[in-house]
């Protein structure tokens, strides 16, 4: 009988057994699979974020791409994917089809307040317009587009402002190897102008580095030509090779004026520009320009004495890659008299740095322009030395509006400083 108890006994335990074992076993397993949901839900908000960062990262380099291709159906600044323009039309209805036309606006508000203007002395506190930008794109077919970029320009004048054309320009696109514009564009001289046009959505910072303001703005450069620009781009073994030949009316009689319509002299401005990007080191960027001119004779400046040659060379650096952005410039700018032989050499740089976080990107930029003073070309009280430090942070809420924010401190000739606070919204419609 007692033998019959203990094999029952023995019987039980061996089906028990295994169950608490195995019911251990599941709540070790349950506890497992909630850990694993856990750190999947962690993983699935990380991959939730960097798609949003990805995505508004996208927007914008297909804006500010530097290599984009040039058989693109726009100019550089602007893809097809933004501006909306459709892709050309096959070779067989291409004669039936009318162009394609797309209108994209830019424009900006700011507050500024500074200590001492730097031109009047005067303190500023103020609200302003800077400039709305209608950018019009048209794919007329397959290898041919045009680009126009109309301009009102908000002034201190009773009719509140005018409208400029300030690039409207014919490219022909059939190869990398080969591209043509013909009309009014940016010089593409140094990295700027070739990159960033007007719309300051598109740049980080507030404004343009003292180099490349434009003509109108005190700018020494001839950020503007009417002619004829010659590019191409190739793989040369580890590197990515872009050449550029661009001839033009050159300057006028002033600093400011654009040869839209006439050449005041029979001499043409040559600019030639020689860029590399290395496969090893993706994001980097580097090149050099040079700009050579006669600018004609102005009667009604009494510092000049007949016509002057001109010669820039543009050296750039730039870094573009995982949100590191650092942009570097340097300018050499030299005129000779054509009657006394006289010489007179300026010079001009700046250095950009950026770090793009997931909404924020702060930033820093040093300008030093060290013109020379007995240059008849530059007797303007905005052209004069200047050394600017600009700490700022750029906010992006949505993909189509930038919020930024800057600090400036400014040195000019005769030791005049200034301290300024700029808030400005730019935005895309």
């Amino acid at each position: 009988m007692r033998r019959g108890q203990l094999f029952f006994q023995a019987l039980l335990l061996c089906f028990l057994a295994p169950n608490s074992v195995l019911g251990s076993e599941a709540a070790r397993l349950r506890k497992q699979i909630q850990e694993v949901l856990e750190q999947n839900k962690n993983l699935q908000a990380q991959i939730e974020e960097q798609n949003e960062m990805m995505s508004r990262l996208l927007e914008r380099v297909l804006e500010l791409e530097k290599a984009s291709t040039p058989s693109e159906a726009v100019d550089e600044q602007t893809s097809p994917e933004i501006a909306g323009v459709s892709e050309a039309p096959e070779a067989d209805v291409e004669s039936s089809q009318a162009p394609s036309l797309f209108i994209r606006g830019f424009a900006d508000a700011a507050f500024a307040t500074t200590s001492s203007d730097l031109e009047t002395g005067e303190r500023a506190n103020t609200f302003h317009l800077n400039e709305m930008d209608l950018l019009i794109t048209s794919q007329i077919s397959r290898d041919l587009n045009v680009l126009s970029e109309l301009v009102f320009h908000f002034e201190d004048v009773e009719e509140g402002g005018f409208f400029e054309m300030e690039r409207l320009y014919l490219q022909y696109t059939p190869l990398d190897i080969f591209n043509m514009k013909i009309g009014r564009m940016h010089t593409p001289i140094g990295y700027w102008s070739q990159h960033f046009h007007h719309g300051s959505w598109f740049q980080t910072t507030v404004s343009r580095p003292n180099l490349h303001f434009f003509e109108d703005d005190g700018g020494i450069l001839p950020v503007h030509t009417v002619g004829v620009d010659f590019s191409g781009r190739r793989g040369l073994g580890p590197l990515d090779v872009l050449v550029r030949a661009t001839v033009g009316n050159g300057r006028g009689r002033t600093l400011d004026e654009v040869q839209n319509v006439k050449d005041a002299n029979r001499s043409k401005s040559l600019n030639l520009h020689f860029n590399l990007a290395p496969d090893a080191l993706p994001g980097l960027d580097f090149g050099v320009s040079t700009y050579f001119d006669r600018i004609p004779e102005n009667p009604f400046n009494v510092f000049r004495r007949g016509e002057m040659d001109e010669r820039i060379w543009v050296g750039h650096l730039a870094y573009l890659r995982k949100g590191i952005e650092i942009l570097a410039e340097v300018a050499a700018i030299g005129h000779k008299e054509d009657s006394t032989q006289r010489e007179f050499d300026s010079q001009g740089l700046y250095i950009q740095g950026a770090y793009q976080l997931p909404k924020w990107k702060p930033y820093f930029r040093f300008d030093l322009l060290d013109l020379d003073e007995a240059d008849p070309l530059y007797r303007r009280p905005e052209r004069v030395d200047i050394s600017q430090t600009t700490l700022g942070v750029r906010w992006d809420p949505s993909t189509w509006l930038a919020l930024k924010f800057e600090y400036r401190y400014a040195e000019r000739a005769r030791k005049h400083t200034s301290h300024s606070g700029i808030f400005q919204s730019a935005f895309v419609f």
